[in-house]
């Protein structure tokens, strides 16, 4: 997981991004409500009930979290890594715990930490934009909600991620969609 680095999508040759919140929506809770549900709906797109999943940290889950993920294996591991937004030393290192869960997909209540990362956009709770990585195991898959406006998803193989960019392409980030149709229409 040390080799993860923002953003994703373009650090990544096999890989989709997909629009979550829609800009035009005006007011804050219908933004809001259309983000949980265009993001609940590309989780559960990617991820089946029984697939292995694998959430990472890169900030420490908040007390209800923690209980939510309670069941499921954890394991906190302190971790150098090199980030330019983690430069908490003058040489751009950054040293912070990451945290690691993994459990089947229908033993963690995933939509609960979706709506923690789109809605920490726009409150005061702590924010967990940028900071979670859902692993698909079974499938060899990376998501990641960046924050409530988009999500990118990788693999190293395009077969595996080919059927995403047929069954989602409706959330495709049309900024990005060239680039996409150029990897997965050939």
């Amino acid at each position: 997981t040390d080799s993860i680095y923002h953003p994703v999508y373009y650090n990544y040759p096999v890989a989709l991004r997909f629009e979550v919140g829609i800009s035009d929506i005006d007011d804050e809770e219908k933004y809001i409500e259309c983000a949980n549900n265009r993001a609940i709906r590309i989780f559960h797109t990617i991820f089946q009930p029984n697939d292995i999943l694998l959430i990472v940290f890169d900030t420490t889950p908040d007390k209800e979290l923690k209980k939510i993920l309670s069941n499921s294996t954890m394991q906190r591991v302190k971790e150098m890594v090199k980030s330019p937004y983690r430069n908490d030393k003058e040489d751009g290192v950054g040293c912070f715990y990451r945290y690691f869960y993994k459990s089947p997909v229908k033993e963690i209540p995933c939509d609960i930490i979706i709506e923690k990362i789109i809605g920490g956009e726009f409150c005061k709770n702590k924010s967990y934009s940028s900071c979670v990585y859902f692993f698909n195991l079974s499938q060899n898959l990376l998501f990641h909600l960046y924050d409530d406006r988009g999500a990118d998803l990788i693999s190293p193989d395009k077969d595996t991620i080919t059927p995403y960019y047929n069954s989602l392409n409706d959330m495709i980030l049309d900024y990005d969609r060239s680039k996409m149709e150029k990897v997965f229409k050939t």
